[in-house]
């Protein structure tokens, strides 16, 4: 028995092996011997103490990957400040602002903001992408490798234990098949019978 696993997915949900909670992921032997499978939550097998990764699900070679945009950060908000009194300048502001005569309404203000941002995706259109290499037409496609999961020792363990009794109980069960025990006999001895 290997410690290495495949994740399977089920149409039924049972308990899972570490914290009983209904699942409807398997765990089951890599090599498809079917010796050992298991319920688990998917939960678990993001958890270091229980499980380790190995493999990928990618065959390919990872391609370089291409640079993202540049987002534009907008320079002219200052930044949030839990500050009472900034909230109260804040306030006062306003109330200065209009009552000055700066009178902007809150749909201007986003107007100007997205003239702003479609100047910006233009600067960043305009520059050229880097062009990419044309994918090789004659290497075949590779099958996934699927991902296998190797169980912290002390889960293989228990896990190594549960087979080894189902193994101890399916050998007793055929033992006891093939015992031949002593039939009742059928005919009462002569020593045992009554005289006439």
């Amino acid at each position: 028995m290997k410690n290495q696993y495949i994740l399977r997915a089920t149409a039924s949900e049972r308990p899972c092996f570490v914290c009983s909670k209904f699942s409807s992921v398997v765990l089951t032997s890599a090599d498809n011997s079917n010796e050992d499978w298991f319920y688990v939550c998917k939960s678990h097998l993001n958890d270091a103490n229980f499980c380790s990764r190995n493999g990928g699900a990618s065959p390919r070679p990872a391609s370089p990957a291409s640079p993202k945009p540049p987002v534009a950060k907008n320079t002219d908000a200052k930044p949030e400040s839990n500050s009472v009194s900034d909230l109260l300048s804040g306030i006062g502001t306003g109330i200065w602002n209009t009552w000055k005569g700066n009178t902007k309404s809150d749909d201007e203000q986003a107007k100007e903001k997205d003239k702003q941002n479609e100047d910006a995706k233009k600067t960043t259109s305009a520059q050229p992408d880097s062009p990419t290499p044309p994918p090789a037409a004659s290497t075949p496609p590779l099958k996934p490798t699927p991902v296998t999961y190797i169980l912290h020792r002390d889960f293989y363990y228990l896990r190594e234990r549960e087979v080894q009794k189902r193994k101890a109980k399916k050998d007793a069960a055929a033992r006891l098949q093939s015992m031949q025990f002593p039939e009742v006999p059928k005919t009462i001895p002569g020593s045992l019978a009554k005289p006439n």
